[in-house]
């Protein structure tokens, strides 16, 4: 399978596949179809937060995520965060997430960020696989979450997808 990422601003045709994606998985937050096409089409950016990122399985709209300046209600410091992970669940386990992380944290060193956060109830073993730090421990609506932090150091090594 043929993994690439891009940014949503230019890949806008997605934003409908991904909308119906984001209501199946998780339909207690988008009951409204308009909802999760609205939050697509708030991270049309290139420069700036929130910054919307597709990954694609040969060719194919199969996951995204966003660089947000906050996470789950949170009120903190900490920015930018990664938000809104999500792949298609006959396409998990396949590298589509670690490759979204990868690009969010290309994108977030282009922006000019050090670190890049993220929150999680769930997804403990893809950060830690990925080299992202547990740095804090919290509860969030009676559910144990975890933040996680890269730091972002090294060379960029992002290839647009066009």
């Amino acid at each position: 399978m043929q993994i690439t990422t891009g940014r949503l601003i230019d890949h806008a045709e997605t934003i409908e596949p991904l909308a119906r994606l984001m209501q199946q998985q998780w339909p207690d937050w988008y009951r409204d179809p308009a909802k999760a096409r609205g939050d697509l089409v708030s991270r049309l950016n290139d420069a700036r937060l929130p910054l919307g990122l597709v990954a694609f399985a040969n060719g194919r709209a199969a996951g995204a995520c966003a660089l947000t300046l906050s996470s789950g209600g949170l009120v903190t410091d900490r920015t930018p965060w990664v938000g809104g992970l999500l792949v298609d669940p006959g396409l998990r386990r396949k590298g589509l997430a670690a490759a979204l992380l990868a690009r969010a944290t290309e994108e977030a060193q282009l922006l000019g960020h050090e670190r890049l956060y993220a929150l999680t109830a769930t997804a403990h073993e893809l950060f830690g696989s990925q080299g992202w730090q547990r740095i804090e421990n919290i509860e969030l609506d009676g559910q144990a979450h975890a933040i996680y932090c890269a730091e972002l150091i090294g060379e960029i090594s992002v290839k647009p997808l066009r």
